[in-house]
């Protein structure tokens, strides 16, 4: 049997679920955009130890796609299942009805050089293509 990050991920997170402690999960690091955006910046996300997480997303609005708005969230974040939840609330920015819920799964494309984020959000963000790729 191949061991990968993920199946470590995996016996990570139900090691954790026991209720035993110096758990860890995958999810606890520094993400960024897979792409730089149009205005050359990434997108920043950190899941922190303590279940919260903040995160650096620029977007445009339809009516201005060159005028570039930068928003800050802070949150927190959840394991269900195979899937990461993060509750984000606006806090920079226009911040005009802007948290979101997000839910992510990650993904080891690069036979275990690099874990991946896919994820969807909901409300104002439900179109935005939230992908990120662990910063190493």
């Amino acid at each position: 049997m191949r061991v990968t990050r993920a199946f470590v991920a995996r016996l990570i997170g139900v090691t954790c679920a026991l209720g035993l402690t110096g758990c860890s999960y995958a999810i606890e690091r520094d993400w960024e955009s897979l792409d730089t955006l149009g205005n050359g910046q990434l997108n920043r996300l950190s899941a922190y130890t303590d279940q919260t997480a903040d995160a650096t997303v620029y977007a445009t609005r339809a009516s201005d796609p060159n005028g570039w708005t930068k928003f800050y969230f802070e949150g927190t974040w959840a394991e269900s299942n195979d899937y990461f939840v993060f509750d984000f609330a606006c806090k920079a920015g226009p911040c005009d009805a802007d948290d979101f819920r997000m839910t992510c799964q990650i993904i080891d494309e690069n036979n275990d050089q690099t874990f991946k984020l896919d994820c969807e959000a909901d409300r104002n963000w439900k179109s935005y293509p939230f992908s990120w790729q662990e910063v190493l």
